[in-house]
């Protein structure tokens, strides 16, 4: 994990730290046509974010107010947001639109995340970005919560639909009305997790080796897991992307209660459950680790009427 702050408990202040310190998913994929980034803040950057973040923890209402103000039902959206509040921050980059709309006689044909002015550079950035979280069955299978959706069914979207856009006569056209009239240079950046089965898998040669990861189990293995002495917690969706932290024990659990609450669910339900286990730190209890709980057809029946 990234070395993210033990002080910071205001979850959407430990998310937004999480969006700028944490390392991307892919960093170069060969021969794709699709440069991703390695980074996106420099470390002058970095040292501006460490100051405005202890700051927002002490007051995190523009913060919050910022983010309530965008479309963020959608996880990716929520991701989006806290970057866009990131990029009109820095001090070093000029955000000049987000989730630009590109259209053709009339017709929306596709949006552009962000474009924004490096100022260390000079250059104009067209960015596509995204949060996702992948479990790693093998590595033919990176598939997302909902099977349906892979890392490479996302790359596939980056490379033939999106980043592009900002170079078709289309996206030039608004562009311009936006006054850039000038080289584009378009970039890709996918951050999150991916969730490993206890056996090792090997993965594609383009996953970023210092990625963010995780623990998946079946649901007849989790009942075995014997872990003592921490705590647990189910997460809510609005709780996935930063490593959990909180000062409050009443919402944890022990594992036998962990237990009841995971074989209720998936009496009911197949998609997967993201839990937390937490280790005390003095006053403060922090994720150590998290797992994917997966049912134990999963993913053959996530479509046969109990997803």
């Amino acid at each position: 994990m990234p070395n993210l702050s033990q002080h910071f408990i205001n979850q959407t202040v430990r998310d937004l730290e999480w969006v700028i310190f944490s390392p991307p998913l892919i960093t170069k994929i060969e021969n794709s046509g699709v440069a991703f980034l390695e980074k996106v803040f420099s470390i002058e950057e970095k040292n501006f974010f460490h100051k405005l973040l202890t700051a927002l923890e002490k007051n995190p209402s523009e913060l919050i107010d910022f983010i309530q103000s965008k479309n963020t039902r959608l996880l990716g959206k929520y991701f989006e947001a806290l970057l866009e509040y990131a990029l009109l921050k820095s001090p070093y980059k000029k955000l000049i639109a987000s989730n630009l709309q590109i259209n053709s006689n009339g017709k929306t044909i596709g949006e552009l995340d962000f474009i924004y002015r490096d100022l260390i550079e000079g250059k104009i950035i067209h960015l596509e970005a995204a949060g996702k979280f992948f479990i790693a069955l093998n590595r033919e299978k990176l598939l997302g919560p909902n099977p349906n959706d892979s890392l490479e069914k996302k790359i596939n979207k980056i490379k033939t639909n999106q980043i592009s856009l900002s170079s078709s006569n289309e996206g030039k056209e608004e562009l311009k009305s936006l006054g850039i009239d000038e080289k584009v240079f378009p970039r890709a950046l996918i951050k999150g997790y991916l969730f490993y089965p206890n056996e090792n898998n090997s993965l594609p040669n383009y996953i970023n080796p210092n990625h963010m990861r995780g623990n998946v189990l079946r649901e007849n293995d989790f009942k075995r897991l014997k872990v003592n002495s921490c705590k647990w917690k189910i997460l809510d969706r609005k709780e996935w992307v930063s490593p959990f932290a909180t000062k409050d024990e009443k919402i944890l659990c022990d594992l036998e209660t962990l237990r009841e609450k995971v074989g209720n669910y998936f009496a009911k339900e197949n998609y997967p459950l993201l839990i937390s286990k937490l280790e005390s730190k003095g006053e403060i209890y922090l994720e150590s680790e998290r797992y994917f709980i997966i049912s134990n057809n999963w993913p053959k029946d996530f479509n046969n009427g109990r997803a």
